[in-house]
């Protein structure tokens, strides 16, 4: 037998509990690629580039040495363009 649960919510917080489970599944899908086209978080490029600031990793931006792409309002990064430019950078 169905038990039906009624929630009531504001439509902003609908929104928000429906932007984040489909940003979750995008993440899943694109993290079933092969490693090269493994997409991760600018913390996470920042822990592999050895970089503490968001300024920084914005210059790399500008001088074409990485490549951000937007999900919405994240910033994510190709994770083999980021260990290409740890090896050019040599940290």
């Amino acid at each position: 037998m169905k038990t039906n649960i009624t929630i009531e919510l504001c439509p902003e917080e609908l929104k928000t509990l429906i932007r984040d489970a489909v940003r979750e599944e995008l993440s899943k899908i694109q993290n079933q690629g092969s490693p090269e086209e493994k997409y991760i978080s600018r913390k996470e490029a920042k822990e592999i580039l050895n970089v503490s600031s968001d300024t920084t990793m914005i210059s790399f931006e500008k001088r074409g040495l990485i490549t951000p792409r937007r999900t919405g309002k994240k910033i994510i990064y190709l994770e083999a363009e980021i260990r290409s430019a740890l090896q050019k950078f040599g940290r």
